[in-house]
């Protein structure tokens, strides 16, 4: 039988480390409106058998990071009360193509576009990305903030 290589690494127990942290934290993250959907996602990951305990304990230490890094930046309302908040939702170009943000606040014409990034710095790609996002959401008539939101290095980057 073909088994993929997360299977293989969930049953081995594996550190995330070794298999893709930023996968599953995406997945984890689209899933939290609130800080108060934290928890309830993630023991729903357990229960799906997606993550082990020793791997929620892991990402658990992300979210951490996270919710310091948007403290210190100010940024912390993100995930505290948004009017409308629209994860990992795709929108749909002029030319038939999706685009797939990671995190989409609405707030009457305003719209702010969030990109997590669990790995390395790729500012050139990153940027490029969210401004496609940017431009996606001007034509439908929103004023945009986008921002890139590197969780390793603890730094969030305004892009315009």
């Amino acid at each position: 039988m073909l088994r993929s290589r997360a299977e293989d690494d969930f049953a081995q127990d594996t550190p995330l480390e070794t298999i893709d942290l930023g996968i599953l934290m995406h997945e984890w993250l689209a899933q939290i409106n609130t800080w108060q959907d934290a928890q309830p996602a993630i023991e729903r990951m357990v229960a799906e058998g997606r993550i082990t305990r020793a791997q929620q304990n892991t990402m658990q230490q992300q979210l951490q990071a996270l919710q310091q890094l948007l403290q210190r930046e100010g940024k912390e309302h993100w995930f505290i009360a948004p009017n409308i908040v629209r994860n990992e939702v795709d929108i749909l170009t002029t030319t038939g193509k999706t685009q797939r943000p990671d995190r989409v606040m609405i707030d009457g014409t305003t719209a702010t576009v969030i990109d997590y990034k669990f790995g390395q710095e790729h500012p050139a790609t990153y940027q490029e990305q969210l401004r496609n996002y940017i431009l996606l959401l001007q034509q439908m008539g929103y004023t945009v903030e986008a921002y890139l939101v590197y969780v390793a290095q603890q730094k969030i980057e305004q892009i315009k």
